[in-house]
């Protein structure tokens, strides 16, 4: 066998916590790690780390490093063989995003904005649309799924 490249540091779920050039001596493999990770030997140099970690996780079932998707949103968590977050957390994030293109939008419908009564109406629907989002979203897994209104021209 060729000579190890990484030490691949495992939690329980598979989800690679740390990766350690390998050098001298090594932990022997599937031993724990002072933080209660399980030390993976792995043989292949790994042009693009950040990429290929969030990409990868080690089965134990199958007792191999595999490929998956990349992580959906910060609230992901790799829990037995998917991601996995709390839905409320993410729809704060879609709440925020609504909040920011609301205030973006608050000049529209002010005393002395300058647009006409029609177009003042336009952006009013617009911002009724933005405020019903988060109780029309749906099943997401990323603020990137929400369809938003369109902003009036």
């Amino acid at each position: 066998m060729s000579s190890i490249t990484y030490l691949m540091h495992i939690n329980g779920e598979g989800d690679i916590m740390v990766v350690r050039p390998a050098k001298g001596t090594n932990p022997t493999e599937d031993s724990m790690d002072n933080n209660g990770y399980t030390v993976k030997y792995y043989y292949y140099h790994i042009n693009d780390m950040a990429d290929w970690l969030s990409t990868h996780y080690w089965d134990y079932d199958a007792g191999v490093f595999v490929s998956r998707d990349a992580k959906p949103n910060k609230h992901a968590t790799w829990v037995g063989k998917a991601w996995t977050w709390d839905a409320e957390d993410l729809l704060n994030d879609v709440r925020t995003e609504r909040n920011t293109l609301l205030q973006q939008s608050d000049w529209t419908q002010g005393a002395d904005s300058p647009l006409t009564a029609e177009k003042k109406a336009e952006w009013a629907t617009y911002r009724t649309a933005l405020r019903n989002v988060p109780a029309n979203v749906g099943t997401i897994s990323s603020v990137d799924d929400v369809t938003w209104p369109t902003k009036p021209s």
